[in-house]
């Protein structure tokens, strides 16, 4: 009730331990009249992950931030219907059905996301190609494999040749690689010449 005395708001944060579902469904309808909050950043665990999918038409988000609780939450982005206006969004939590949240959202520009166990080379290169054929993207960053791509352990290897980098280097979209460049204090085409082609 107290949030929908707050329609000046812009920026919300929470995060919250024991955060639970009808609690988080009655944060977002409490949102629902916050017509200038523009990034959310929740932390919750996977019982309310499964309230965002009954998430209310809300304010206009450009920014969405979701943290986990614990280390086996997921949430299925495929069931939740956010407005066309979200810019960048970033997920610590297993994801499902990125690449239709993607395709759904046109305005996205950065996503940095978390899979999950589930997933498999083709769950990347699905999410790669629905990234690259978006107008608008600029920055995908899948963290789990964000500081795999500075070792030259066989799994990184193994990752190398089932997902397609190449696609998003020749997009011009900044991922693992370039952030790996970056670290290491190298051109892009040299780091991506050494370290994808080896």
């Amino acid at each position: 009730a107290a949030l929908e005395n707050l329609p000046e708001l812009r920026y919300l944060y929470a995060y919250v331990p024991k955060l639970g579902r009808r609690d988080v469904k009655k944060l977002l309808k409490g949102l629902e009249k916050s017509e200038r909050l523009q990034t959310l950043a929740l932390g919750i665990d996977s019982d309310a992950a499964a309230a965002l999918e009954e998430m209310p038409e809300g304010p206009a988000l450009k920014n969405l931030f979701l943290f986990a609780n614990s280390k086996n939450t997921t949430v299925n982005l495929e069931s939740i219907e956010f407005n066309d206006s979200l810019e960048s969004f970033y997920c610590d939590i297993g994801t499902h059905g990125l690449t239709e949240f993607i395709d759904a959202h046109p305005n996205l520009v950065s996503v940095q996301v978390q899979s999950d166990e589930s997933w498999q080379a083709v769950d990347y290169n699905d999410t790669i190609d629905a990234a690259t054929e978006s107008e608008n993207m600029s920055f995908l960053m899948f963290r789990d494999l964000m500081n795999s791509n500075l070792t030259n352990s066989e799994e990184w290897q193994d990752i190398k040749k089932s997902i397609d980098f190449e696609q998003l280097y020749k997009s011009g979209i900044y991922d693992c690689y370039q952030e790996g460049a970056f670290v290491m204090d190298m051109d892009i085409e040299e780091y991506y010449e050494i370290y994808l082609r080896q």
